[in-house]
């Protein structure tokens, strides 16, 4: 019994310093520069896209930012303390699953990899709010209360048609009536949004009302040039900045990769769900290069879905088509011999994760561990603190 205990014990008390340790970097990361620096604002610049100045997509955020500025005065570092207040209870339930679900040792690693050690969180970590409104209840208000908030969160990435799609594809297959109809309606609408040329943005905002506040040359900044990149053109850039550091990325993004479909493994998700969850991050991957930034969504994300009321939101239905049944059967054969040797493979590839070469994007990647950076903080911190 006291051994039993002692194991109950280490696996709270590692949950609780997991949550301690991703709580407290982010309040360092994304607060804390505030204190100590003169800035106006410290997230990325991509969040200013408003509709006011023309954007039509990601556009949710900097509308509000406006909004909160032009008629509340309270200026754009609100932003952080939102991302900070939905970063709490989405890292609050993935510590209070894993500690269900993993042993002591999964965590304990998990505390010194990418996926805890993140760079910050910022408006992408909104995606996983529909995630705490799915319970086992799975009540008609409850499923169109989480099929509005999909389409708020879409409205600030679109990645978030990706991240739900088996959500939107089992209203559509199962339910009838207004929920069916409203998910085919948002699909066809963010398809019609992705591929429709609504015309360059004007940069009212950005050139008239920030600079007047603040916050100026938005527009001239990297992340707004891909406000007018074409979908062709951002993979072209993405894959040659891969290229520059082609080892790295493949190391930084197989580990990433690894950890997250052993850990669903691990999980026994429904084989269409981790099918989907291996395409969706590989198309993630191509999409974006932030492989380093985003890791802790995405591990976050892996995490919280495959909890045992959450499951059932995403099991979705395909037609039993030859290519699909295959696909399938293919899928669930990966993930049988996957969750067999998940026991001793996911401590493995955490492991190599921590002593992994890191890098915010792989543009910038180097052989440093994202350990060793956070411990040359720390010793930066300490020394501050004591001149």
């Amino acid at each position: 019994m006291t051994g039993i205990l002692d194991r109950d014990r280490l696996q709270w008390l590692s949950a609780l310093a997991l949550f301690a340790v991703m709580a407290g970097l982010e309040m360092l990361i994304n607060l804390v520069p505030y204190l100590i620096y003169d800035v106006t604002f410290w997230f990325r610049e991509d969040n200013f896209w408003s509709y006011s100045s023309g954007f039509s997509r990601r556009a949710l955020i900097g509308e509000l930012l406006y909004w909160f500025q032009a008629f509340l005065g309270i200026g754009p570092w609100i932003l952080s303390i939102f991302i900070y207040l939905a970063f709490i209870p989405l890292l609050a339930a993935m510590c209070r699953e894993l500690f269900k679900t993993a042993s002591p040792l999964i965590i304990i690693l998990l505390m010194f990899t990418p996926f805890a050690l993140s760079y910050g969180a910022d408006a992408e970590i909104f995606l996983l709010l529909p995630l705490l409104a799915m319970t086992g209840t799975e009540s008609d208000r409850q499923k169109l209360t989480v099929l509005a908030l999909i389409a708020a969160v879409s409205l600030i990435r679109e990645i978030a048609l990706i991240l739900y799609i088996p959500v939107l594809l089992r209203f559509i297959s199962r339910e009838s009536g207004a929920l069916r109809y409203l998910s085919i309606a948002y699909i066809g609408v963010m398809l019609f949004s992705l591929v429709y040329d609504f015309g360059a943005p004007n940069f009212s905002l950005e050139t008239g009302f920030w600079p007047q506040h603040g916050v100026s040359g938005l527009e001239d900044t990297v992340l707004y040039g891909f406000a007018t990149t074409s979908l062709g053109e951002l993979i072209a850039i993405h894959y040659e900045s891969t290229m520059h550091y082609p080892v790295l990325a493949l190391i930084q993004w197989g580990l990433l990769a690894g950890a997250m479909f052993f850990y669903l493994a691990h999980r026994n998700v429904p084989p269409l769900v981790f099918g989907w969850f291996i395409a969706m991050f590989a198309v993630s991957s191509v999409l974006t290069i932030d492989h380093g930034r985003y890791a802790y969504m995405f591990f976050m994300f892996a995490v919280l879905l495959s909890s045992d009321v959450r499951k059932s939101w995403f099991d979705f239905d395909l037609p039993a088509l030859p290519p699909i049944r295959w696909a399938t059967d293919l899928t669930q054969s990966l993930m049988t011999a996957m969750m067999r040797v998940a026991g001793i493979a996911l401590p493995v590839v955490l492991a190599l994760l921590i002593i992994s070469p890191s890098g915010f994007h792989t543009g910038d990647m180097d052989w440093t561990p994202r350990v060793l950076e956070i411990a040359a903080l720390g010793f930066k911190l300490i020394g501050l603190v004591l001149a």
